[in-house]
């Protein structure tokens, strides 16, 4: 029942938590990095793809906050870029995002993920749907 529970209430991606739209589509394919952005106890918990957890109160961050996940992303775009250059060829969809946000979220929550995004390179972004068959 718990493994159940659990299963429901997590995103189809390991380690994410939000809820985000559901639509009829295909699937989309995996994109450099991926975020997860839902709300736990009075806290946005932003999920990446590799496990790290960024955290800060649901009335908006302090820049420490906003500084260790911009410090994250500004890491994943060099390893990008790096990775690019070894492989001798230019990765189009490096700077590419996607959110998964929670349906109950809106711009306020997500705007400072979205000003991290821009601070670290990352041009484009887009919110994930869920895939319904």
């Amino acid at each position: 029942v718990l493994s159940l529970y659990i299963a429901l209430e997590t995103s189809p991606r390991l380690y994410g938590i939000g809820k985000p739209l559901e639509k009829l589509a295909a699937a989309a394919p995996d994109n450099e990095v991926w975020l997860s952005i839902a709300v736990r106890k009075d806290m946005l918990m932003i999920t990446t793809r590799d496990g790290h957890i960024f955290s800060w109160p649901v009335e908006g961050p302090k820049n420490t906050d906003v500084a260790k996940l911009q410090s994250y992303l500004r890491h994943k775009a060099e390893n990008i870029v790096r990775d690019s250059v070894r492989r001798g060829q230019a990765n189009q969809e490096r700077g590419i995002a996607a959110l998964s946000v929670d349906q109950g979220l809106t711009y306020h929550h997500v705007r400072p993920v979205i000003f991290a995004l821009a601070d670290a390179g990352f041009s484009k972004y887009g919110f994930e749907t869920r895939v319904i068959h």
